[in-house]
């Protein structure tokens, strides 16, 4: 069986509730038309290039290029509110339209606290396979599985105790395209394994399998980007357990110029959320510091346009 021609038969009825993307189907594109396909495009890529902390599943950004990438996100709020710095460490590398991702969470003690040792907390692992949706098309959808897992002994707050594998499917689309606005949606579902360690749920956090959808929307506002991302996971079809999370998470990236080039890049990123579950109503907020550094890439993302 082919896995592309598989791929594409859900990804043709996803687009159906967007107009732009059906004008692909036509042979050719008027230059107007070819045009604004191909500025959607680039904001896509631009858009899936810096998301890695909008939504949890890896988007599709219909760039054909091979990438290898570090990267390092270390937690300074930690600095304030732990024993201890969360620094996780990952790899991304992509080649064909097939990308793998690894991620290490690592932590240690910073010295102006107690003491918490330092070790690693958990393993992230990715895989997916895209496909544009339709020929000349600046929309693309994606087919893969997340998983995670918990190791050795770590301060019991950073883990919940419980192996997860998220298979999904995604899809990047033009969502406004007068308006240069991206949308992405994801359907998945969150299936869970116990360990040898306690669970330690968190609060507002499904203690079964679950189903889980997200949408949103991003813009690009002067080289930074703005989103808004709503999910809700769902427990009462595929578990014994009924119970419902509904999350609105608006974020902002900010790339640093002065401390960027073409192989590093500096992201900040700012976010905050609002959750509806069980356990009541939570309101948060998050910053954080992305460092990337690419030690291969081919084509790489146009510089941002400036709005």
């Amino acid at each position: 069986m082919n896995f592309t021609r598989l791929l594409r038969l859900p990804a043709a009825l996803f687009t159906t509730a967007f107009p732009l993307c059906t004008t692909a189907q036509e042979t050719t594109l008027l230059p107007q038309a070819r045009a604004l396909a191909e500025a959607q495009a680039r904001r896509i890529v631009r858009f899936v290039d810096r998301i890695p902390e909008v939504v949890d599943f890896a988007l599709p950004d219909i760039a054909t290029r091979n990438l290898v990438r570090l990267h390092v996100n270390p937690k300074f709020g930690d600095l304030v509110r732990r024993d201890y710095l969360r620094v996780p460490i990952g790899v991304r590398t992509k080649a064909r339209g097939i990308e793998g991702s690894l991620e290490l969470q690592s932590y240690i003690t910073h010295g102006l606290a107690g003491s918490a040792g330092y070790g690693f907390s958990g393993l992230l692992l990715g895989a997916k396979r895209e496909v544009p949706i339709l020929p000349d098309s600046p929309a693309a959808f994606s087919a893969g599985a997340n998983f995670s897992t918990p190791l050795s002994r770590p301060p019991r707050e950073l883990t919940d105790g419980f192996r997860h594998t998220i298979p999904y499917v995604a899809a990047t689309f033009p969502l406004l395209p007068m308006w240069a606005v991206t949308g992405y949606a994801t359907v998945g579902a969150d299936l869970i394994a116990g360990t040898s360690i306690v669970p330690n749920f968190g609060h507002n956090q499904l203690h079964s399998n679950a189903l889980t959808v997200s949408i949103g929307g991003a813009r690009e506002i002067r080289g930074a980007q703005a989103s808004v991302t709503v999910t809700h996971a769902n427990s009462g079809l595929v578990s014994d357990e009924s119970r419902k999370v509904t999350t609105v998470s608006p974020g902002v990236i900010v790339p640093v110029e002065r401390w960027s080039s073409d192989t590093t890049r500096v992201l900040l990123t700012f976010g905050a959320s609002a959750v509806w579950g069980p356990d009541g109503r939570d309101l948060g907020i998050r910053g954080g510091v992305r460092l990337e550094f690419d030690l291969l890439h081919d084509d790489p993302p146009p510089a941002p346009a400036r709005d």
